[in-house]
């Protein structure tokens, strides 16, 4: 039988909750690792726009504390804490534009200030780097430092509350907002998939290379277990997220054709660790070309090994391209492909329909190994059919 929950609220200052923070194996303290949490994953752009907003008084945000065993774990709001850990603690820098329009701030904020602070005219001098504006806790007037350790957090803590109950309440946590099945898979304790996820050597230059936004990175971990699941033969391509959270919540290893899967991740690492393939080739992926490309380094079908700014190009071109037969225009398709083959045409247009409703392992791998064929030889009106 579940027990019941109980919630009450609160609200600390940063001070108190860095020193908790510091004490987390005490009584009182803050876990930011419990189980249920995979990790630190926010980018620079994130970790500078919370200083921002910290600094200017903005509202950062409920933060959820489970008390379990005396210990505070983060339920949500891991992101924000350990940001605000490393920068009070002098462990992050401020850098680039939020740098700058946080020391222009501060120059403002203290310009009335009666007495000359040496901080505040060695943080001025910094907007001259030609290196770039950074600075971390400590290069902050003293004024600013307390502001920021004054600056009270909201809290919400959950009492008599199982891990089960946890993950629930997880998804329901913003009632506002549908939570993205990658942020609930996230939730849960640790999984055997994350093997596979901390295998990737750099994911968040993986996702810049294939232009993926990196704001939308628990829509990646969702794209990426749903086609674990679909090389293992668990899920078919294109199933709900409830099914994709259920593979991933039950899935133990090893399992069918892991052989693909760490091939994937061979693949991708491949990418990473290539000097020579630039960001840009992908301006803007979306879920079609994400996990068209996941399936296709599985297999092989493109050779990561060559001119793969050339075929990243390619690739995103004719995810452009597959667009148009999903419109409702007369005349686009024919338009989009003057000239071309009709067996190309056809061929496209199977592609693309992979990406709606369910399919199978076989019938998404027939037509991947179509597309990887198209990727590497694609010639535009000249383009040769692919042979089955």
């Amino acid at each position: 039988m579940k027990s019941n929950m109980t919630f009450s609220y609160d609200s600390r200052p940063i001070l108190t909750l860095n020193n908790d923070i510091n004490n987390s194996g005490r009584q009182g303290g803050i876990d930011l690792q419990p189980s249920y949490q995979r990790g630190y994953v926010w980018n620079a752009d994130f970790k500078n726009k919370l200083i921002y907003s910290i600094i200017r008084q903005f509202p950062i945000g409920n933060i959820t504390l489970r008390v379990n065993n005396g210990i505070r774990e983060v339920v949500d709001g891991q992101q924000r804490l350990t940001t605000i850990s490393d920068f009070v603690n002098d462990r992050l820098y401020v850098t680039g534009e939020y740098a700058k329009e946080i020391i222009k701030y501060i120059s403002q904020y203290l310009m009335d200030k009666e007495e000359d602070d040496p901080k505040l005219n060695k943080l001025v001098k910094r907007l001259g780097n030609k290196t770039g504006a950074k600075f971390k806790f400590s290069n902050l007037p003293l004024d600013i430092q307390n502001n920021i350790q004054a600056y009270n957090v909201s809290l919400t803590s959950i009492a008599n509350a199982q891990d089960d109950e946890i993950i629930e309440y997880f998804q329901f946590l913003q009632n506002q907002e549908r939570l993205r099945a990658g942020e609930i898979i996230n939730s849960f304790p640790s999984t055997d998939l994350e093997h596979f996820m901390n295998s990737i050597n750099d994911l968040e230059l993986f996702l810049q290379k294939i232009g993926f936004k990196s704001n939308k990175r628990h829509d990646f971990d969702k794209h990426f277990y749903s086609i674990i699941g679909l090389l293992a033969k668990k899920i078919n391509y294109g199933v709900t997220d409830k099914k994709v959270i259920d593979f991933a919540q039950k899935v133990t290893l090893p399992i069918t054709n892991q052989n693909l899967i760490e091939n994937m991740i061979n693949n991708i690492n491949k990418i990473t660790t290539n000097d020579d393939i630039t960001i840009g080739n992908i301006e803007s992926s979306n879920v079609r070309s994400t996990k068209y490309l996941l399936v296709m380094l599985a297999y092989n079908y493109i050779n990561v090994n060559e001119n793969m700014n050339q075929k990243l190009s390619t690739f995103s071109m004719l995810n452009d391209k597959f667009s148009v037969f999903n419109s409702a225009k007369e005349g686009e398709i024919e338009k989009a492909f003057a000239g071309f083959n009709q067996k190309v045409i056809d061929d496209f247009r199977n592609i693309t329909l992979i990406s709606k409703a369910s399919h199978n392992l076989e019938d998404v791998s027939r037509n991947m190994k179509k597309l990887g064929y198209y990727v590497e030889h694609f010639y535009g009106a000249d383009t040769i059919p692919y042979q089955d």
